[in-house]
């Protein structure tokens, strides 16, 4: 089992706004105000015109295989026609009606920019937990017949293959190396195996709080699913332990996971006893590939570590429980 890496092993390189204004007038025949966004691994500014629509310009990552980039937009086109009332961005097709384009090195796309806030910008409830649970259920039934030749490709975020960062964890501190240890081991153990005979299909794989957006006035209504770069195929059960995982309150974790259940629905009996090792080995990769990313890139260790400290207290009471009720 192996993990190339090369995706995230690429800083998100900044583009200057006239260059991003630039592609977009070349390749969308639009132009309006650039303004840079934050991203992991690509290049993301909003586009807004003159008559105040916004986009959101992707400029990916050079070490994005175009073929993954061509799937990310034949998905978000395949989950608007199977369910349009899924709130995912619309791609926008270029000037010559392609899904994206290549410029260069790297791919691009442009899709609608969503309303809402992110839900980790405020506080998180139950009933906010159960209607992402029945977003996420409606999302894997829009892309149970979704099919593309990159759909298994080694993404480094896929939690299948976990067990492959444990080389990362000497880069951990001292005393969270043993528990990270052991449960990447348990998830090799006791999940990796079983795997082949769950339910599987093409995944989001990416339901954390910074891509679900929230109407800031009524916090339970989900307005948008963004971000479809983590996008794989793995078990059913991957995709609901990365949702669960974000959802996951320290302060009670098994009664946050459940509230987010009730919304998704029944799990199989096999995924239910399952899920809790799964929702822990995510929580071990928000460790191990941020401290990888930061040796990768020291200068930026500090914003990239930022979230570490969170998700090791969310590891440690995660700790107390062994399985689901």
């Amino acid at each position: 089992m192996t993990v190339t890496g090369i995706e995230l092993a690429h800083r998100a390189e900044i583009i200057t706004p006239g260059r991003a204004a630039a592609i977009a007038q070349h390749i969308y025949g639009l132009q309006g105000r650039v303004e840079w966004l934050w991203g992991e691994k690509d290049s993301n500014y909003r586009l807004t015109l003159e008559d105040g629509q916004a986009f959101l310009l992707k400029i990916l990552t050079p070490g994005e295989d175009p073929g993954v980039t061509a799937m990310h937009s034949a998905a978000l086109a395949h989950v608007e026609l199977r369910d349009p009332f899924i709130p995912v961005q619309r791609v926008i097709r270029t000037r010559t009606g392609a899904l994206d384009a290549r410029i260069e090195d790297r791919s691009v796309r442009l899709v609608t920019f969503l309303p809402g806030v992110t839900q980790g910008a405020g506080p998180v409830d139950d009933a906010q937990r159960h209607a992402v649970g029945a977003l996420l259920a409606r999302m894997q039934a829009a892309l149970v017949d979704f099919t593309h030749p990159s759909a298994h490709h080694p993404l480094t975020w896929n939690t299948s293959l976990s067990p492959s960062l444990a080389r990362h964890i000497p880069l951990l501190p001292p005393d969270w190396r043993e528990e990270v240890a052991a449960t990447l081991a348990r998830f090799r153990d006791v999940v990796v195996p079983r795997l082949p005979h769950l339910p599987s299909q093409v995944i989001h794989n990416d339901f954390n709080r910074e891509n679900i957006l929230v109407d800031p006035t009524e916090r339970s209504r989900v307005t948008g699913i963004i971000d479809f770069g983590d996008l794989c195929h793995a078990a059913r059960l991957i995709d609901v332990g990365v949702a669960a995982c974000y959802q996951q309150d320290t302060d009670d974790p098994v009664h946050s996971v459940l509230a987010m259940l009730e919304g998704y629905g029944p799990l199989l009996p096999e995924e239910r006893r399952l899920l809790w090792p799964t929702i822990r080995a995510r929580i071990a990769m928000r460790l191990l590939i941020p401290y990888w990313r930061a040796s990768l890139f020291p200068e930026q260790a500090d914003r990239i570590l930022a979230k570490c400290p969170a998700a090791w207290e969310q590891l440690r009471a995660s700790g107390q429980v062994e399985t689901l009720p």
